[in-house]
Order: structure tokens, then sequence, then C-alpha cells
């Protein structure tokens, strides 16, 4: 067999030595309670790209709802409610967030203001893989449509969840900074 320009020679089938189980054969995934679903869950990583989108239309525009997205001190925000913050909010620059007993960490990987911003996300809820959050920000009227995406989350569970979350903040954060009396009290 040639492959890559390299002649490969394999051994016959019939030349490989079979092995046999040795009494009672088992799966590779024993069935100890929870691992069997981890380990579908892993096996289905590479396999599958869930991406789950938010959506809300702001009365700010896309610089004033750009800014306050980042800035922990305005309700409503993701960092906002937090046990521990560290964000350093520039390209390659690292965020840590302790929410609720639950670590959430990952890295910017753009900015554009006011028009996206983008980071990777790491939770246990997402099984300590890298996933993929991508916030746009666009002029829509007097306001801003501001979308999230999530993407590279690998089961419907995953997902879920994930969707839950974003749709409860991005809810929360339109409510609370729609309800500023000027765009002052916004600024850190």
């Amino acid at each position: 067999m040639t492959r890559f320009g390299l002649q490969i020679e394999l051994p016959q089938k019939s030349s490989l030595p079979q092995k046999r189980c040795p009494g009672p054969c088992r799966s590779n995934v024993e069935k100890v309670e929870g691992t069997e679903k981890r380990a579908e869950q892993m096996t289905n990583k590479s396999v599958e790209n869930i991406e789950i989108t938010s959506e809300r239309t702001i009365a700010a525009s896309p610089d004033e709802v750009f800014d306050a997205w980042l800035n922990p001190k305005i309700p409503g925000t993701p960092f906002h409610e937090n046990e521990k913050l560290i964000v350093n909010p520039m390209v390659d620059g690292l965020w840590y967030w302790l929410f609720r007993g639950q670590p959430h960490y990952g890295r910017f990987t753009e900015f554009r203001r006011p028009g996206r911003i983008r980071h990777t996300w790491m939770s246990r809820k997402t099984l300590g893989e890298e996933t993929m959050v991508t916030v746009t920000f666009q002029k829509k009227g007097e306001g801003t449509l501001m979308t999230l995406l999530h993407s590279g989350l690998t089961t419907d569970d995953m997902a879920q969840a994930h969707e839950k979350a974003w749709n409860f903040i991005l809810g929360n954060f339109a409510e609370i900074f729609g309800q500023r009396s000027a765009p002052s009290e916004i600024r850190p």
C-alpha cells in the first residue's frame, strides 16, 4: 500500500495474533453509576457542535451597551454577581468568574469596539472543554440589537443549560440597563 508517497507493508490479517477475552468479556465502558453517560458525552465531543443564540434589543447606543456589558459594576451584566472576579478585557486577556461556587474562565480572542466581543468559555457545565462566546452589538433604530452566540457545545443537555442561563442574563441585562436614567450612570 502506498500512502503519502511511502510504501507501507501491512501484515496479512491471518498473520495477526488473535486475542481472546478470558472469561466473560466486558464492554470498554464499565457500568459504574454515572460513568456510562460521561463516556458517551466524551465520545460525542468531537462529533457535535451545538450553537445557541440569544438576542435582546436595548435602548442605548452600541458604544454604551458594549461598555456596560464588560463593566462588573453594572447590575445585570454577567460579571456583576460574583464571589471572585478577575477580568483583563483585551485580546489574549484572561478572565475568571466564580459564581455560586462554580468557576467559569476563558480568554478574550477579539475586541472590535463597539461591534463585537469574542472569548472562550470553560466551566464544569462544558465538561472542561473550551467553547466560544461571541457577542455582537448592532445599531437598530434608536437602540442596539445585542446577539450572543455560544458555539462548541457538545450535548443537548449542555446547550439547554447554557441557553437558559444566557437568556436569563441577557433578559436581566436588558431590563436593568434599560431602566438607567442617564448614560453617565454606566461609566465606571
